[in-house]
């Protein structure tokens, strides 16, 4: 690596830019503040408004006058309307208006001459609900002069008196926005936020295909920054509508708490989903019923507001009691900080109540966005910390991955070695003419053999599934040697158990598909061992026929069906898990590691395929599976059991190869697999030459050729990949280009694909067959 490639550390010069760059931006937003706030300097907008400091006098129905000053309230009950007057300033700029709050209808007078009148309480949507700066026209001749304001058809028992204001409309529309100036911020702010987290929570659910509760939670914060702007005195001046907005904010007050709640259901895992069905349906009859009021002009929204006020209160109140009994009293204190989030939420929200209940109020909403800001802030916090936590968590179970790799890696090794020497000798020793006595024993030590490698091959077969490393490899194959070979090993289990075997073959079935033929093989053989192993009496029953889907495709479908102990109905969803074993009393004496019908319903769904289950406890079980294979030959097989029984000779693959002349050098540093492999080498006619490590591999391909070389991985010093790199740029090297087969007990997921990567010809895994080992030198020299 060159000095120029090394990273440069952070020095001194380097911390000392950076908190000058921050200086100076600090330095920026300083100026700013202290300039917008603290510095008066004349305006470019000389338009003001200014708050009417003068006395309104009511006469009530008995004649008796009263001075107010706003801001003010007195008792108006039992009157059909409100006459408030005063007298208008004796100065005051031309162009010029009044302005009132009002939430209904108002007349203004001005010497007894009608100026204004304001209908605001209809429309296409009903009463008004939502109070309105209203405009009173001033003329410069009205200066002095008496003004008059009317409100019929009053109703409520008390009248509030607000402030007042004097000027042109948009000095008085820059004071409004000055005055709501953090409200809108806050507003916007958080409609921005909203949008934003909703739009990523949207995009990561499409990407994990998952609920995700963050979403519902941004929603509901996004509908509630909307109310809070729609529910703001500027929204009419801002969007040009007086009228609207008000019922719009009480429809949208109603459904807020929907996307809460929701929140609140997903993020604790539906584990309180009764009670989320019973909120939904108090807010949709919230919803509906005073929509329906409104709408029919039998109860206006603003009448019935206590109503949506407690409906808010109970879906609070019931969030709030639920996250905290979650988190502190079942135990899950991972959500802690979303509980805290709440309390906080939920104080906020009651001071925002108290807060618009008072007489004179400003800044309305001021608490509630504080209030979503932060649980929206605490949210989101929480959320990163959680997958932060998954993020650490997948990176440990990865490496927790990789360490059960490598110890199955090892493990198949470690096993597979002693056992490629045990069943090797054993075949040697069958093959050799020894008494009765001893091919009976022998016979015995490869039936346990055969057992213990199944055991393996299971495990690793299962390992492969789960890394995703299980690959499905189609090829032409004849259906009848398929079916002839189950049919003889099956066979020979049930005959020791004394079990009729029954084989129901179509005679319509092609001759040959295309599909994976080893792992057919692998299901047929899961499906059929385990019929034979969980049956005591009775019967095994084998059936194979195909379903056309097409010209060229059909279904394959096997049957296994058995007179065994049956299946529960309570263990049926538990049937295809791995390492499950099922009724424990009936199956104890059972041999295996419940890793068949695992593997085989694996096997079956990467092939495309189905199995399913039939079963009556007690009396018998039955699985049938469907698998799609493309034909190639449609010659119907016949009927292969009566020519098989009448003595016509069965078609087989299984002889191995003439190799006769073929020079093979054997590399492994366990002197019992170089036994094994040198005596099986020599049915086959090879000629054979051993050693016991890779430097002794590198010295003889010098000086003798060979036609092949077997070699092991895992050896001290110098591992067969080592060796077999070395070997292609070793110098007097007399075989160039030689087929080096991998003869390894490293039979992981995976080990085939990494063997070929790095230069091998071909793999064979421990232990070795004859027919395994044939058929791999063949192929690497061309022969078949």
């Amino acid at each position: 690596m060159k000095k120029s490639d090394i990273p440069a550390k952070h020095g001194i010069p380097d911390i000392l830019i950076k908190l000058c760059i921050c200086a100076c931006a600090l330095f920026t937003v300083c100026i700013f503040i202290y300039g917008q706030f603290f510095v008066k300097n004349p305006s470019l907008y000389s338009n003001k408004s200014d708050i009417l400091d003068v006395t309104w006098y009511y006469t009530d129905p008995d004649g008796v006058t009263t001075a107010h000053k706003a801001p003010d309230t007195f008792d108006v009950s039992s009157v059909d309307e409100v006459r408030l007057t005063m007298t208008l300033p004796d100065e005051f700029p031309d162009g010029s208006c009044l302005f009132i709050l009002s939430g209904m209808d108002l007349d203004a007078y001005i010497d007894g001459e009608l100026r204004n009148s304001y209908r605001i309480s209809r429309s296409v949507f009903g009463n008004n609900v939502k109070g309105m700066w209203l405009a009173i026209t001033l003329r410069a001749n009205d200066r002095g002069r008496i003004l008059t304001i009317v409100r019929p058809d009053f109703w409520p028992d008390e009248y509030t008196l607000g402030e007042t204001y004097i000027g042109n409309r948009l000095g008085f529309v820059m004071q409004l926005i000055h005055d709501n100036i953090l409200i809108l911020f806050f507003g916007f702010a958080l409609v921005v936020l909203g949008f934003v987290t909703s739009l990523i929570s949207l995009l990561y659910m499409l990407l994990e295909k998952r609920t995700f509760p963050l979403w519902y939670l941004s929603i509901g914060v996004l509908a509630g920054a909307v109310w809070l702007i729609m529910d703001n005195f500027t929204y009419p001046m801002i969007f040009q509508n007086y009228f609207v907005d008000g019922i719009t904010e009480f429809l949208l007050i109603m459904l807020v708490p929907f996307p809460f709640a929701a929140y609140f259901n997903s993020f604790l895992g539906n584990r309180y989903r009764k009670l989320y069905y019973l909120i939904c349906l108090l807010i949709i009859a919230d919803f509906l019923t005073l929509t329906i009021l409104h709408f029919t002009d039998t109860i206006d929204y603003l009448d019935t507001m206590i109503v949506s006020n407690v409906v808010i209160a109970v879906v609070a109140v019931s969030c709030l009691c639920v996250i905290l009994c979650d988190t502190f009293i079942k135990g899950h204190r991972e959500n802690t900080l979303v509980a805290v989030g709440s309390c906080i939420f939920a104080a906020l929200c009651i001071s925002e109540i108290v807060h618009v209940n008072l007489p004179f109020h400003t800044n309305d909403g001021i608490f509630v966005s504080m209030a979503l800001l932060i649980i929206l802030l605490v949210a989101v916090t929480h959320e990163i910390l959680r997958i932060s936590e998954l993020r650490a968590q997948s990176i440990e179970a990865h490496k927790a991955n990789q360490a059960k790799t490598t110890f199955l890696a090892n493990m198949s090794h470690e096993i597979r070695t002693p056992i490629n020497a045990i069943l090797g000798m054993d075949e040697l020793i069958l093959r050799e003419n020894v008494s009765p006595r001893v091919k009976e024993y022998a016979h015995g030590i490869k039936s346990a053999g055969t057992s213990l490698l199944e055991i393996i091959s299971d495990v690793l077969d299962f390992s492969k599934i789960e890394q995703g490393k299980m690959d499905i490899v189609n090829a032409e194959y004849s259906s009848r040697l398929l079916i002839m070979s189950i049919i003889t090993m099956i066979g020979v289990k049930a005959d020791e158990k004394g079990l009729a075997f029954e084989k129901n073959i179509s005679e319509d079935l092609p001759s040959k598909f295309i599909g994976d033929e080893r792992r057919i093989r692998e299901v047929m053989v899961n499906l059929l061992g385990n019929a034979v192993k969980y049956t005591n009496s009775g019967s095994v029953t084998l059936t194979v026929r195909h379903e056309s889907i097409d010209e060229d495709q059909a279904y394959l479908h096997i049957s296994v069906r058995d007179t065994g102990i049956g299946i529960k109905d309570s263990d049926k969803e538990r049937l295809f898990k791995q390492f499950e074993r099922l009724d424990l009393v009936k199956t104890r004496s059972v041999e295996g590691t419940g890793l068949g019908l695992a593997i085989s319903s694996n096997l079956i769904r990467l092939m495309d395929g189905a199995i399913e289950c039939e079963s009556v406890y007690g009396e018998g079980t039955e699985f049938t599976v469907r698998i799609p294979q493309l034909i190639t030959d449609h010659t119907p097989i016949g009927d292969i059991l009566s020519e098989n029984a009448s003595g016509t000779p069965v078609e087989t693959d299984d002889e191995p190869a003439d190799l006769q002349g073929v020079r093979v050098l054997i590399v492994d540093d366990n002197e019992l697999n170089l036994k094994v492999a040198r005596g099986l080498l020599d049915i086959l006619g090879v000629t054979t030459t051993t050693c016991m490590s890779g430097s002794d591999m590198l010295d003889l391909i010098t000086i003798e050729r060979f036609d092949i070389v077997l070699l092991d991985h895992m050896m001290p010093e110098m591992d067969g990949i080592e060796a077999l790199e070395r070997s292609k740029t070793l110098e007097g090297n007399i075989n160039p280009g030689i087929p080096y087969i991998a003869l390894t007990a490293n039979a992981i997921a995976g080990a085939r694909e990494m063997y070929l990567e790095k230069g091998f010809t071909a793999y064979l895994s421990k232990p070795i067959t004859l027919k395994d080992l044939s058929a791999a030198i063949s192929s690497c020299l061309g022969r078949r």
